[in-house]
């Protein structure tokens, strides 16, 4: 593969160093990365910003500018803070536009040596194939193997950790969440809309709508939803979220027992026929495991004493 087929990459940055060092670290440990272009979008402070939280954007900012090892990097640096749906949104958009596709991170991701390979291959592999509108560095750790749906297949469920796209399929992106339920609404299953991952998807749109959220990634999967695309995933993921402890705006402290590809994935272009197959089989597999996710996290509650929590978990397992 030559660098002229390296896709950019865009990483989205706010206030955590730590994590940070670690993302960018594992980066630069792809081959393709000291050969692909780099995006570097750091949101600015909050109007209310802390003296630690300036400390830690100047901190982020810092290490940014010490990437060396990224020989076409390129910088933007909000000065008031947008968010992350409008900083990611905005930041697709205008890389999209620019180079046709794309390979996004947050600063809690960390990659495999071998992610941006995958990347690219996948990139390069469904190019022109309209359907495909999503590529996801991530999936869940269902204990699959790579004989049992090969070393990637269909789940048309979007994962925003670690993850690319073209800019014909982001073309599709809404934002219009009311229009957005409102189709949805019209023949709404649970099952098949949130791929057995229960309502979480759902959930998250209509607490966008309240204002009790504001984000992206729902409105990216329920988009690629209502074009019938297709979002293709490895049998093993290929990053690690180091996020979930707490730290993140959007993520509780949670453990998912993660375990991470160390070696290349061989890719070929499957067959769309088999898509829905593919997909309801990882589906069900999904729901078994969020099921018991969900008596797992009851587990550690009780052992806790957190006998409140305990309440409101089993009544949302209902």
């Amino acid at each position: 593969m030559s660098s002229s087929t390296f896709a950019p990459v865009i990483l989205f940055v706010y206030q955590r160093p730590d994590h940070l060092s670690q993302t960018l670290a594992a980066l630069a440990q792809n081959e393709e990365a000291s050969q692909s272009p780099i995006y570097i979008y750091s949101d600015g402070p909050k109007p209310n910003a802390s003296p630690k939280d300036l400390e830690d954007i100047a901190a982020v900012r810092q290490l940014i500018q010490a990437q060396t090892w990224a020989k076409k990097l390129h910088i933007i640096e909000r000065k008031e803070n947008w968010g992350l749906r409008k900083n990611i949104v905005s930041g697709v958009t205008e890389v999209m536009e620019k180079h046709g596709r794309a390979i996004i991170l947050e600063n809690d991701i960390v990659t495999s040596p071998y992610f941006l390979r995958y990347m690219n291959q996948a990139l390069n592999l469904y190019q022109d194939v309209e359907e495909v509108m999503h590529i996801s560095g991530f999936i869940y750790p269902l204990k699959l193997e790579e004989e049992e749906l090969g070393s990637s297949f269909f789940y048309n469920v979007n994962s925003c950790w670690g993850w690319a796209s073209w800019q014909r399929a982001w073309k599709h992106y809404r934002d219009d969440t009311a229009n957005i339920l409102s189709q949805i609404n019209e023949n709404y299953d649970p099952f098949v809309f949130n791929g057995g991952q229960k309502e979480d998807f759902y959930k998250q749109l209509n607490q966008n709508l309240s204002g009790q959220l504001n984000t992206w990634a729902c409105h990216w999967h329920a988009s690629i939803f209502l074009q019938n695309g297709l979002a293709l995933h490895p049998y093993r993921s290929l990053v690690k979220n180091i996020g979930l402890d707490g730290s993140g705006a959007h993520c509780d402290a949670i453990r998912l027992g993660q375990n991470m590809l160390e070696h290349p994935l061989k890719l070929k272009k499957l067959p769309l026929q088999n898509a829905p197959k593919q997909h309801d089989a990882v589906a069900e597999k999904m729901k078994l495991y969020f099921k018991r996710l969900r008596w797992k996290e009851l587990g550690q509650l009780i052992r806790k004493g957190a006998f409140k929590s305990i309440f409101q978990k089993i009544k949302a397992m209902q």
